[in-house]
């Protein structure tokens, strides 16, 4: 005969209400290294609001989606929008308190504060936290948070109406000898040059790893190559074996080197008090609710990037592919320095 209390529901479902802890207790699950869309909560009665339990041990459970959201089959899925502090609604759909699952959540009002009784006792831990964490940071609805009839007011630009002064700007002539074709009367072609990549699009290809080795990292591959290939040609007396060449070219040329992708990840990563892992994850997490996170993420990666580049009018990268300020940047720029202060006009400017 079977036993019904191992099936569904035979013991009865146990309904809970619960708190989502701070993510910076669950980053493996928010920040895309785990499976499905699974949240830490502090179950109300379950734990006490001052109890010894790290926001890091309490229930893991798993968020349901409606309909609506899609499961992921066919490519139709939509993200999961909770945010920390967010109290939620769930139940334990297995014996003995198995296998917990988010049902939905409470909307927070506009008489919800953003962690107030924290402030007044910060041992709490029932204590409603803000949804802006790390680099969520607030946009033009200035931190509103709370949902329902009463909507957010979203900010308008007014206009603005200034008079001129009747009178044109003159055509800058000689700025315009500068640029292909400035005095011609016709158009020229390639007078306006392609413009350059954006810094986020090239900070998500160096956090990615797709783009090329610098030059700097090009010339020092080559030059160790050379020298492998001299220990080789004295080692084995002008007649190297193609399986000592092609070692030796592969752990140099033919290697894919990103010490400079590297370099610039853990400045990032330093700079936004991330991992470098992290940042990665980050960057790669086809989550919608990290764009913000993520779009931070690559145009501080693009910045970076441009300390490894050289400069216009023979400036070296200001930094090596290791990530250390380059001694020739630093001369050079002694150089650029000297000839500002012997400048009497001023007319000689430099990048400081």
């Amino acid at each position: 005969m079977t036993d019904n209390n191992t099936y569904f529901g035979s013991d009865g479902l146990r309904p809970f209400i619960g708190k989502v802890v701070k993510f910076d207790a669950q980053r493996e699950l928010v920040s895309g290294q785990s499976w499905g869309w699974r949240y830490k909560v502090r179950i109300v009665g379950d734990f006490s609001d001052k109890d010894s339990v790290d926001d890091g041990n309490v229930v893991t459970a798993a968020a349901l989606l409606p309909t609506t959201s899609g499961t992921g089959g066919g490519g139709r899925t939509a993200p999961v929008r909770l945010a920390q502090g967010d109290m939620v609604l769930g139940a334990f759909l297995a014996p003995n308190n198995g296998f917990p699952v988010i049902l939905m959540a409470f909307p927070r009002t506009k008489s919800t504060p953003n962690a107030s009784s924290k402030k007044k006792d910060p041992t709490t831990k029932f204590g409603i936290d803000s949804g802006f964490v790390g680099k969520m940071l607030k946009g033009l609805t200035e931190g509103y948070e709370f949902s329902g009839h009463d909507d957010i007011i979203t900010p308008i630009i007014e206009t603005l109406i200034k008079k001129g002064s009747g009178e044109t700007k003159s055509t800058p002539k000689e700025e315009l000898n500068n640029v292909k074709g400035g005095q011609d009367d016709e158009n020229t072609v390639g007078a306006t040059p392609d413009p350059k990549t954006p810094l986020t699009d090239q900070g998500e290809e160096i956090i990615k790893g797709k783009t090329r080795p610098t030059v700097e990292e090009r010339r020092a591959s080559r030059k160790e190559f050379d020298k492998r290939l001299e220990q080789l040609d004295k080692q084995y007396n002008g007649a190297i074996p193609n399986s000592e060449y092609d070692k030796a070219f592969e752990a140099t040329l033919g290697r894919g080197n990103n010490q400079t992708n590297n370099s610039v990840i853990q400045q990032v990563a330093k700079d936004n008090g991330y991992a470098p892992d992290t940042v990665v994850a980050i960057v790669e997490s086809d989550d919608d609710s990290y764009d913000e996170i993520k779009r931070k993420l690559e145009y501080d990666a693009g910045k970076e990037f441009q300390n490894y580049l050289a400069g216009d009018d023979g400036e070296p990268p200001y930094k090596l592919s290791n990530g250390t300020k380059n001694p020739d940047w630093v001369e050079w720029n002694k150089k650029e320095s000297e000839l500002v202060r012997n400048s009497p006009d001023d007319t000689y400017l430099t990048l400081q």
